[in-house]
């Protein structure tokens, strides 16, 4: 272990329970990125500025990052752990007869303990104790006696490496988040190491508080949101979902409900919707209408509207840094970040930013403008500022980043971006009052929320330029690089 010493701590500062200091955090997903259902689901989430969060099948998705969706930054991404697959040594296959009623050949060649032409389960066998007992303690894991197959469960291991790779592929970063596929979460001990954070397919009823606990406030000691216990690492990577607002009845009132009762707890409301049904059977209004009433309730409290992986990628660096210096000394303050060891692990999941709130009284730096080169200043209230930084190049486990008198005002701001139009014939201009990036959609025919994207503007710009000709419903939706969005009717 190695000793690390140090400043003298003179100046109070914090980190944030949430990004920016916000009250809570709200997150939407679904499991499936598909057309016209996902463009629909960007669009709106533009429009209500509450960011949806797809599930990918990493190895039938298209490229999403650099040049598309997830660079706007609407949108977030996870993985849909397909759980019906295993790797074979070789490569990434459906597990032997899994979706089939009767026992094949080619199941009895790969279980010993199988019989071809047997009935057997749909949806089966699933890994741990099925598989373990079907491949007579080959594969899989006995739960009873703790112990892993003779493949030392390789089947899953390298599957979820498969994963992480596939989606790294398509998305540019690793993955912290993942769902299980059709709810089979068997698996879910084996993906600590893998992943953060994990969904399964479980909710409360649509008249119950549901789950949006999210940690420990350090710095007021109690419990943010519900219910007010610790969870373990286990739990996290196999965690119910607040609500499930479609498929439990539509019921926006308890929505409403929820996410009021998540701001005043402090904790992390997260629903899930598949995008796709509600398209297919016609009734993504009622999306819609969800985002409209969680965005009205949330009204003017800060809360961050953070897709699944960035709420569980925050939630890890704040419960790796156990301790905070901050010192001032020649008319600058110093802040150090101390992160626990056993949490490095974690890291190259990590690509959120922490942040960090600092009071200014009583230093030199009191009712001055305050720059910090190593991430963005938030006025958060009189002589309060918060930075946000991404945690890198820590030396001996330790972060720090410096506030120094600015000569102007470089805070950033979480306003809303507004915007106007001109149209001149075919050409329309989009001018917004904040840099923004921009997203044009046209419907594809007269079908309710049938939308297509025409053009995706990734670069930040208070002017953008689209050609209109021969669209029909056309609508911009434009985003900040602080998260925060809106929608302009053409």
């Amino acid at each position: 272990m190695k000793v690390v010493f140090l400043p003298k701590n003179n100046v109070s500062a914090k980190v944030c329970n949430f990004k920016w200091g916000a009250k809570a955090a709200i997150s939407q997903c679904t499991d499936l990125y598909s057309t016209p259902s996902s463009n629909a689901a960007e669009m709106i989430g533009l429009k209500y500025n509450i960011k949806p969060t797809f599930f990918i099948r990493v190895r039938d998705a298209k490229p999403l990052g650099e040049n598309g969706v997830e660079r706007t930054g609407r949108c977030g991404f996870g993985v849909y752990f397909q759980t019906s697959q295993w790797h074979n040594g070789t490569t990434v296959e459906t597990i032997p007869d899994y979706y089939s009623a009767t026992w094949s050949s080619a199941g009895a060649s790969a279980f010993a303990n199988v019989i071809a032409g047997n009935s057997k389960p749909n949806r089966y066998p699933n890994h741990g104790q099925e598989l373990y007992d079907v491949s007579g303690g080959v594969y899989g894991y006995d739960s009873v006696n703790q112990i892993a197959g003779s493949n030392n469960l390789d089947e899953i291991k390298l599957l979820a490496e498969d994963s992480s790779n596939e989606f790294f592929k398509k998305i540019g970063k690793n993955p912290s988040s993942l769902s299980y596929q059709n709810g089979k979460n068997e698996c879910a001990p084996f993906m600590i190491d893998y992943f953060l954070f994990g969904r399964n397919s479980n909710s409360t009823s649509p008249s119950a508080d549901g789950r949006t606990a999210y940690g420990y406030d350090k710095n007021n000691s109690q419990f943010l949101g519900f219910p007010n216990q610790a969870f373990s690492r286990l739990d996290r990577i196999n965690q119910a979902a607040t609500t499930r607002f479609w498929d439990n009845g539509k019921n926006i009132t308890h929505v409403e409900s929820q996410v009021a009762k998540a701001i005043l707890e402090g904790g992390w409301y997260n629903d899930f919707i598949h995008y796709h049904s509600a398209y297919s059977q016609g009734t993504f209004d009622t999306i819609e209408n969800m985002y409209n009433a969680i965005n009205t309730q949330i009204g003017s409290d800060l809360v961050w509207r953070c897709s699944y992986g960035e709420a569980a990628e925050y939630f890890f660096l704040r419960e790796a840094i156990d301790l905070v210096v901050a010192n001032e000394k020649a008319n600058k303050i110093r802040v150090f970040l101390k992160v626990l060891e056993t949490f490095n692990f974690s890291f190259d999941k990590i690509n959120t930013p922490i942040s960090v709130e600092v009071d200014l009284t009583g230093t030199y730096l009191q009712g001055k403008e305050v720059k910090c080169a190593q991430g963005t200043v938030l006025k958060s209230s009189a002589n309060k500022v918060v930075i946000t930084t991404r945690l890198k190049n820590l030396t001996n486990g330790v972060y720090s980043f410096v506030l120094e008198e600015s000569a102007e005002d470089v805070s950033i701001n979480l306003n809303v971006p507004t915007a106007t139009k001109s149209v001149n014939g075919d050409i329309v201009t989009i001018t917004t009052d904040l840099p923004t990036k921009a997203v044009l959609f046209s419907k594809n025919d007269a079908t309710a929320y049938n939308y297509q994207v025409n053009e995706r503007i990734n670069e930040f710009s208070t002017e953008h330029i689209f050609d209109i000709s021969n669209l029909t419903g056309a609508v911009v939706g434009f985003i900040t690089a602080n998260e925060q969005s809106n929608l302009i009717q053409i």
